[in-house]
């Protein structure tokens, strides 16, 4: 392989986290149908009505349901984020549609995938101070734009990585990359993705009843067609948020509450440190 092909390995693996570290501000599956079936009294006259099941929010104004929401949210150890929705691009060019299936845990550690509509994903795996991303070869391809580089030398470079999980040391490109499995940073509401930036207390209002993933549900929506589904069993948790990043909707499903799945240290075999290829 030509010298010119080992500076952009490095080149190749920052590209591949300016793309996925972008997603995490619009991180953010499908928009769930709202149910909101009643049930039916038999007929006759000996039938008794059942007793209407209390209200979790009774007593509670709306600002108040969502600022709990929004702390029981945070105060979770763990959850899976899945969604879809705008990503930043370059200058000049058109925005994308970015996707995310990722369980985070409060201590750092996350798994699961982001990708770029049409241009492929990465797989992600952190675990304490170590980073792993392995990205597919369409992802790759996307990002090799080196014009001094010829056809065949990025295919190679391609090959190499190919199936490969990717890693770095603490002081390189890799080291921002943690910031996407920071579940604290996520909610921190002074954050600059902050989750109130969509779902403002004071602005919160109930909007019905609705079922999101099998879990019953309170509707609350807000300005700008923001709308928030928080659980009305157990915790009062965020369900489901849909929103607007730079005037574009997104769709996010938060669940596995303090269960979601823990990442594994990928195969010694198959991991590619970047900070030793100069």
């Amino acid at each position: 392989m030509s010298r010119t092909t080992r500076p952009r390995r490095n080149a190749v693996a920052a590209a591949a986290l300016v793309s996925v570290l972008a997603l995490t501000a619009t991180a953010c599956g499908d928009e769930g149908k709202d149910d909101t079936g009643k049930g039916k009294d038999d007929k006759g006259s000996t039938v008794t009505t059942p007793e209407k099941p209390k209200d979790p929010f009774a007593g509670k104004t709306d600002a108040q349901i969502m600022e709990s929401a929004l702390a029981a949210t945070k105060a979770a150890k763990s959850l899976t984020i899945k969604g879809e929705g705008p990503m930043d691009a370059e200058p000049g060019k058109p925005k994308q549609r970015a996707d995310i299936n990722l369980s985070i845990h409060n201590d750092g550690r996350c798994v699961g995938t982001m990708g770029v509509k049409g241009e492929g994903k990465v797989e992600i795996a952190n675990v304490g101070s170590a980073a792993y991303i392995r990205p597919d070869d369409t992802f790759m391809r996307t990002q090799i734009n080196d014009p001094s580089m010829s056809a065949g030398e990025q295919e190679q470079v391609i090959k190499m990585m190919s199936g490969k999980w990717l890693t770095g040391d603490k002081n390189s490109d890799f080291a921002g990359f943690a910031e996407i499995c920071d579940l604290k940073k996520i909610m921190d509401e002074d954050g600059e993705n902050s989750t109130e930036d969509n779902v403002k207390p004071a602005d919160a209002r109930r909007a019905g009843e609705a079922t999101v993933n099998g879990q019953k549900a309170l509707k609350l929506t807000g300005k700008n067609g923001t709308e928030a589904y928080v659980a009305t069993e157990g915790e009062p948790v965020l369900l489901k948020l849909v929103g607007k990043d730079s005037g574009e909707q997104f769709t996010l499903h938060l669940s596995e509450y303090n269960k979601a799945p823990l990442p594994k240290i990928p195969n010694q075999a198959d991991v590619l440190d970047m900070s030793q290829m100069g």
